[in-house]
């Protein structure tokens, strides 16, 4: 018997009050043939029990808590789709979300489609409309905090990959490439699967008919502490050098150096660990500098930055360096007016 064209893989760990609102839609908008897999990643709050009333679901449940990517890797290696949907424990689908990405994803050069995400919090305002990456080593979810408009409804275009948070990837070239890097347990691991993706000649689609809400960071309850700080750094500067091709590294280090130094200075300024930011950059990169480099063997040789941008769909010039600094500055500030009048260096 054929199994199932889509597999949608929720990974969850102690979002009980986020699957009890998401899983109803997915099982209620979802075509009738899909299979539905939610991996519980060891959680103490009654998942497990809530979930036994869904006879659709599959249930993996893991004994110890290894984060996203492990818990996402166990439900991709269990699916029998061709085509696999991750999806946030916090993420809403809205009725047809899986049609047109389904139909580009029978295009074999295409190997990923990203959704149209919106903030949860916000509907008008964009989480992700697929990820972008800048030869910095900054990586950024295009679109993000943008209001909703005709430029973000236009269609179809490519991009250089899909937030993990609602993403459908082909499971055969995740066959092919690897799947989620285990060792970020969370953030970033989609860059890095991105860049895989494009090294092995593969293409990453946005669609802007497909819609869903997240509820950006509640799975994780969206407080910039700083381990979390510390994580994201790390990660952030792992996929640099595990997938940065060697031959524009001359122009991406100079640059690299360039943008960790404006960040820490602008983590610094609000108030926020800066130094724990440096610590994942610096200490945390250079602990597994071996594995990283070893990381890099089967990268091209020989690629310019033309050739990058180009294939890519990545960022590469000086301007659009200062430009990714600023954006992330400003909308920092536009979320720190929303919040109640704190002194200008305030704690995150």
């Amino acid at each position: 018997m054929a199994g199932p064209a889509l597999s949608i893989v929720i990974p969850t760990y102690n979002g009980l009050q986020w699957l009890q609102r998401s899983l109803p839609r997915v099982l209620a908008y979802a075509p009738a043939e899909a299979e539905v897999i939610v991996v519980d990643d060891a959680s103490t709050d009654g998942t497990i029990s809530w979930l036994a009333r869904w006879k659709r679901v599959r249930v993996i449940r893991r004994r110890c808590n290894g984060g996203f990517c492990a818990a996402v890797n166990d439900g991709i290696r269990a699916a029998r789709g061709e085509i696999v949907q991750t999806l946030n424990n916090d993420v809403l689908v809205t009725p047809g979300w899986t049609r047109q990405p389904m139909k580009l994803l029978r295009d074999p050069s295409v190997a990923a489609v990203a959704p149209l995400v919106l903030d949860l919090n916000q509907p008008d305002r964009i989480d992700s409309a697929g990820d972008g990456w800048h030869l910095c080593g900054r990586a950024y979810s295009r679109g993000n905090r943008q209001l909703v408009g005709t430029v973000w409804l236009a269609g179809t275009e490519e991009v250089f990959g899909a937030s993990a948070s609602a993403a459908f990837y082909r499971r055969s070239v995740l066959e092919e490439v690897g799947s989620f890097p285990a060792e970020f347990g969370a953030y970033y691991d989609d860059i890095d699967l991105a860049f895989r993706i494009r090294h092995a000649g593969y293409r990453a689609l946005f669609c802007s008919s497909s819609v869903v809400y997240h509820a950006v960071h509640g799975s994780y309850g969206g407080r910039l502490d700083p381990e979390r700080v510390r994580r994201l750094a790390r990660n952030e500067e792992f996929v640099f050098w595990r997938c940065t091709p060697r031959g524009v590294l001359p122009l991406a280090l100079p640059m690299h150096v360039v943008y960790v130094l404006l960040h820490a200075g602008l983590l610094w300024f609000e108030g926020r660990p800066a130094g724990a930011y440096l610590k994942g950059r610096l200490l945390d990169a250079w602990a597994v500098r071996r594995e990283l480099w070893q990381a890099r063997e089967g990268l091209p040789r020989r690629m310019t930055v033309a050739s990058l941008r180009r294939r890519y769909q990545v960022e590469t010039s000086w301007g659009s360096l200062f430009r990714v600094v600023y954006e992330a500055a400003r909308r920092r500030l536009e979320g720190a007016s929303r919040d109640t009048p704190q002194p200008t260096r305030r704690a995150a």
